[in-house]
């Protein structure tokens, strides 16, 4: 059991990449080595690795591209099954389409916690 994941979106969408910041962040705070889930492939894994030291970067891969709404249930059933092995006490989620992980899951998680820039 580890003790933290985050689901995040395209990495390299946001320049800013503040989601991965505040999670890196909160890692760092609290001692915790959290996996950080990402749609693959995605661009910059070493300048990941080296910005965000805290964070342990795993790429989902998909057989349908991630931008459709098919690629992207794909990849929130690969980042379940993930999570159903590795049971993070806490989920950290970058925007809400990401929840519909938590039906998918078949335990339950002692936090979650949503972050997102957009209204729902």
């Amino acid at each position: 059991m580890i003790e933290f994941a985050a689901i995040g979106q395209e990495f390299s969408s946001s320049p800013t990449q503040r989601f991965p910041a505040l999670v890196d962040h909160l890692a760092s705070e609290f001692g915790w080595r959290p996996f950080y889930f990402a749609p693959a492939p995605d661009a910059g894994t070493n300048v990941r690795a080296e910005r965000f030291p805290c964070l342990e970067f795993e790429a989902v891969p998909t057989e349908i591209h991630y931008g459709s709404p098919l690629g992207r249930l794909e990849y929130l059933d690969r980042v379940a099954r993930r999570c159903n092995f590795l049971k993070p006490t806490v989920l950290f989620f970058e925007g809400a389409y990401n929840l519909a992980l938590l039906a998918k899951l078949d335990y339950t998680p002692q936090r979650v916690v949503l972050a997102q820039d957009e209204a729902l």
